[in-house]
């Protein structure tokens, strides 16, 4: 699991720490190199097979890719069907760890995290006549 690391690590440092884009990042990564989670896969599903929070959508989109991911390698990954979810669950937590670290060490650096804003917020709108 160590190299499926260094390349989340790496992809969080290309996209400064921006969930959407290391996620993008990621997805190309191992659609182009299946064998990096396929040799990840015992200890990502470990790592999702704890009993946490998960952002349903993110699974999903994980779930996604670990399904294309067998399918890429065919044969190879037959007995690994069932695994699907907790793998899943285990990149999710992987990647998220690692986001976090990022922003930790920015922040003992003494830098701010350097992230996109996050989409889709709407600012309240000010009152005539109140100041800010």
């Amino acid at each position: 699991m160590d190299g499926l690391v260094a390349i989340v690590w790496n992809l969080i440092t290309e996209t400064n720490g921006a969930p959407e884009a290391v996620w993008d990042a990621m997805r190309e990564h191992v659609r182009t190199d299946p064998g990096i989670l396929i040799d990840a896969w015992d200890e990502l599903a470990g790592l999702g097979a704890e009993a946490r929070p998960h952002a349903r959508e993110r699974v999903e989109q994980a779930r996604r890719l670990v399904n294309d991911v067998l399918l890429a390698v065919g044969d190879v990954a037959r007995d690994r069907w069932r695994d699907l979810s907790p793998v899943a669950r285990g990149l999710v937590v992987l990647v998220a760890r690692e986001i976090l670290e990022y922003r930790r060490g920015r922040r003992a650096a003494g830098r701010p995290p350097r992230v996109s804003p996050v989409t889709g917020r709407a600012r309240r709108p000010r009152r005539p006549g109140r100041a800010v």
